[in-house]
Formats: structure tokens, sequence, C-alpha cells
């Protein structure tokens, strides 16, 4: 859950923003890697299309400007300004582009897991299973193991969708 926080240095936290940027595009790269070798590299361009997001300098300057005008802290700066964005795209009356939503989300949580001091890793499963799920985001697909996941039952996926086409 992410709270706001008032930060007593507005430049620090954005300093700490910007590196959780870097470091989630440097996961993003290795997520494409992933992707490319198990998927093929047209499948891999999910992730080119999510870097292009933590690239943005409109998204990055809106949860900067939180910071600094509000004196939040960086994760809720972050979420504010990817859940405006992301609300914006899925209004967007082109089902494509309104389906990136979901790629900002994913995003999102990448940041966010960076600024939390998390890395991310495999999904625990203590057994062979069937993940049920309202939806799954690219990154979490990775962090599936597949020798424990048998099927995926995800009731907001479509064939399309990107966490669908990689699983």
């Amino acid at each position: 859950e992410v709270v706001e926080r008032t930060v007593d240095d507005p430049e620090a936290e954005a300093r700490r923003l910007e590196a959780a940027i870097r470091e989630a595009r440097e996961e993003t790269r290795a997520l494409f890697a992933w992707a490319e070798a198990h998927a093929g590299h047209e499948e891999a361009g999910i992730f080119d299309a999510q870097e292009l997001f933590l690239e943005d300098k409109e998204l990055a300057d809106a949860a900067l400007r939180t910071i600094r005008e509000r004196r939040a802290n960086a994760e809720f700066a972050w979420r504010e300004a990817c859940g405006e964005f992301a609300a914006r795209l899925a209004a967007l009356e082109d089902d494509y582009l309104a389906a990136r939503a979901a790629d900002v989300a994913d995003v999102a949580e990448r940041v966010l897991r960076r600024l939390a001091g998390g890395q991310g890793g495999r999904a625990a499963l203590r057994e062979p299973s069937i993940v049920a799920a309202r939806d799954l985001t690219p990154s979490e697909v990775r962090s599936l193991d597949p020798e424990m996941v048998l099927g995926l039952c995800l009731e907001g996926s479509s064939a399309g969708a990107h966490s669908v086409i990689l699983a």
C-alpha cells in the first residue's frame, strides 16, 4: 500500500525516484532478453514498449513535480503519476492503446518495488499448480516457474494480452 508522506528533502527524494527508474529500465532490458529467448523477438517487443514508458519525460516530470511541490514521497508521487497516465490510456477509444494501461501498471510496480528495496523474484509455488488470477502483468509471468505452473486461468486477460502472449 502506498501512502503519501511529507519528506524533509524533496531533492533527495527526487534522486531516489530517478535511481529507481534507472534500475527499472535495466530490469526491463533483462526482461526483454528473457522474452526474446523464450518467446521470440516480436513478443519481446512488449518490453521495448514498457521501456518507452520508463523513458517518458512527461511521466517522470509529473512525479517529480509532485515530489517538489507537495514534498511528497517518491512512492506516492510515482503511483499518482502512473495512475493518471494509465487512466488516460484506458479511456482511449483505440483498444490497443487502451490496453497499454496494463503495461503502465507493470512498469509502475517495477519502480515501486525498487523504491521499497525489493528486487523481485520467482513466485513461490510449492507444488505444480494452476495459477488463477484476475490478471497477470508481463513481469509477473516472468516470475512464474514453468516447472511449477500447469496452466493459467486469468479473468481479465484476452488472447492478445501481453501476459498471455508471454505465457
